[in-house]
């Protein structure tokens, strides 16, 4: 709570429990999010241009930064320097050193100032902050937590394959981390892509996926049918909207025709007199004026002069 209630920029208190859940379901590997979702999440504005985007987030994670939760963060970018549209933090010795206490057996203490992290003096050996230093956790801990293989060993065991070899493992991993890596695939396009081949394990592939090597040859279909379900959840977002849009301005009218009818008679005649004048000038024929135009061009008017 205290944490918390330090940090002053809303998208750092929204942000850490985030990367916090990310961190602990990957064991402590660098968490990659999507842009665009990390913005429905946040419930902040989208941007298209890098440097908007930067300019809306480096604020809030240079404060995360400084409280030692995340020890550094990028915008991962393909070969050819464009951004993929992902963003990567990695965990800082304050997370680290939760996880560790929560650990500990009750009653063990840890000598948080004696296990300073070398990775958060400066250059001259003398630390940025007059905070006291959190100690990482054994390496052997980080080294275990590649997203890569956590996502393979999942997959596998999903297939049922429930002791895969380590053989399997490093190759499955080092075939998730060549997409990402090389090809400038996120890591939602590798979780979207893995769970629609074991989605269709026994129907599109009659039950033969046998590794993760099948990824790199599917995750085109893949994506392309996950792009073609989301064009039809947006049109029909949009057709929902035109017709809620449509709802509104359907009441609109009527309460404006509501209105034209609540006029004193004199008033009311007055308009009449006005609208017919309009249609008529628009190229209306006298005689071919109905009521429900009349009423129609009378709640326009009225409508212009601000008496709706």
């Amino acid at each position: 709570m205290n944490f918390h209630n330090r940090l002053h920029h809303a998208i750092s208190k929204t942000l850490y429990p985030l990367l916090d859940n990310g961190w602990f379901a990957s064991n402590g590997a660098p968490y990659t999010k999507n842009y665009k979702d990390l913005c429905a999440i946040l419930d902040i504005k989208e941007h298209t241009q890098l440097s908007r985007v930067r300019h809306q987030l480096d604020a809030s994670n240079e404060e995360l930064m400084h409280e030692h939760f995340v020890a550094k963060y990028d915008y991962s970018m393909k070969p050819g320097g464009e951004w993929t549209g992902n963003v990567r933090w990695w965990p800082g010795s304050k997370w680290l050193f939760d996880q560790e206490q929560k650990q500990q057996k009750p009653g063990t203490e840890i000598d948080a100032v004696s296990t300073l992290s070398s990775s958060l003096l400066s250059t001259d050996g003398v630390a940025e902050t007059d905070q006291p230093f959190l100690p990482l956790p054994p390496r052997q801990k980080i080294a275990a937590a590649s997203p890569s293989e956590t996502r393979v060993h999942s997959f596998y065991k999903r297939l049922g394959q429930q002791r895969p070899s380590r053989q399997q493992i490093r190759k499955g991993a080092a075939v998730l981390q060549g997409l990402v890596e090389q090809q400038g695939y996120s890591w939602e396009e590798i979780d979207f892509t893995l769970e629609w081949i074991l989605g269709r394990a026994a129907t599109r592939f009659n039950g033969r996926v046998q590794s993760v090597g099948i990824v790199p040859h599917v995750i085109g279909e893949a994506l392309r049918e996950k792009a073609t379900h989301e064009r039809k959840r947006e049109r029909e977002r949009m057709r929902q909207r035109e017709e809620r849009e449509e709802h509104a301005r359907a009441a609109y009218r009527q309460a404006l025709l509501k209105k034209v009818d609540s006029l004193p008679p004199e008033d009311r005649e007055g308009l009449r007199r006005e609208a017919l004048r309009n249609l008529m000038e628009q190229g209306y024929q006298r005689q071919f004026v109905g009521e429900t135009l009349m009423r129609m061009e009378m709640a326009r008017l009225l409508e212009s002069r601000g008496e709706s």
